[in-house]
């Protein structure tokens, strides 16, 4: 399966409950695993191996102009996947996703597609399930604006899909901003305009809580693309506390995984994420030291 030569297999499988709700997610940070996504795409092409070709390996440059990344962000998705054993990097500097049998498909998969039949009947629009809420999100004509057309579901996914987001908080902010900027404020599709801003805002940490002066000093490392030298109390600190995120993260995905797969409707399944998403916030926010408020 090396460099897409069979159309069939150029695609891997990425199970839903593990990417939302398992370790990778505390583990790398939003732009990092849009990169890891990436990683994965690659590797694809060559049965697991991130490389130029047998003998050669992608430089960091390389791999930075073809994702459309900063090389600092390549950098540091690289060693973090190394270091979470998600990566392995072998002697002549060719990298190679560890795991990949779990990612790659199993030759009863491969049989099952190539037996497919090339057309397929379309189905009717009108049998089909909608992929997506229907319902039309407006503001009101009238002040106070609020929202309109916004449903329990609607605000249950964003929760899933932008974990560090207060979404109440958000839609607030949103009503502020279009306040102030009334030109800019009239948009043709509030929904797109909601899962925007939720996007930029979970990018940003979120509004789960209030920036805390380390956060705020990460975020100032991240721009300038520097670090101060820390103690050596420091970093003991730091991997003890990635040491107890993970383990809580595996316990999180214990408890719920096994729920959410028995739930019988997709409403119960969507409300279980949810659960399990505030559950698992409050959790790793307890062990940074933020106060969680009831």
């Amino acid at each position: 399966m090396k460099h897409g030569k069979n159309p069939l297999y150029s695609w891997f499988p990425l199970y839903g409950e593990k990417w939302l709700f398992g370790s990778t997610r505390y583990e790398l940070d939003h732009p990092e695993r849009a990169i890891f996504i990436d990683l994965m795409a690659l590797a694809n092409r060559d049965n697991g191996f991130i490389r130029a070709n047998e003998q050669f390996a992608y430089t960091k440059e390389h791999l930075a102009g073809m994702l459309h990344a900063e090389v600092e962000l390549v950098e540091s998705t690289l060693l973090k996947c190394i270091k979470y054993g998600k990566l392995e990097k072998l002697e002549n500097g060719i990298y190679r996703i560890k795991s990949w049998d779990d990612f790659s498909l199993t030759d009863r998969r491969k049989r099952q597609i190539s037996s497919f039949p090339k057309k397929r009947k379309c189905i009717s629009a009108s049998t089909e399930a909608p992929l997506i809420s229907s319902s039309i999100i407006s503001l009101s004509s009238n002040l106070p604006l609020i929202w309109e057309g916004i449903k329990g579901e609607d605000k249950q996914s964003w929760a899933v899909a932008y974990p560090a987001c207060d979404i109440d908080r958000e839609l607030s902010a949103m009503i502020e901003w279009i306040k102030a900027n009334p030109a800019k404020g009239k948009k043709k599709n509030y929904r797109r305009f909601i899962v925007n801003w939720l996007a930029r805002s979970q990018e940003r940490g979120g509004g789960m809580r209030s920036v805390s002066p380390r956060d705020a000093e990460i975020s100032r490392e991240r721009r300038v693309g520097s670090s101060p030298e820390k103690t050596e109390a420091e970093k003991s600190a730091a991997r003890e506390q990635d040491r107890r995120i993970k383990e809580f993260v595996d316990q999180q995905a214990a408890k719920w995984e096994p729920q959410i797969e028995a739930a019988r409707t997709p409403e119960e399944r969507n409300k279980l994420r949810a659960s399990a998403n505030t559950e698992t916030q409050a959790g790793i926010k307890k062990i940074h030291g933020y106060e969680v408020q009831a």
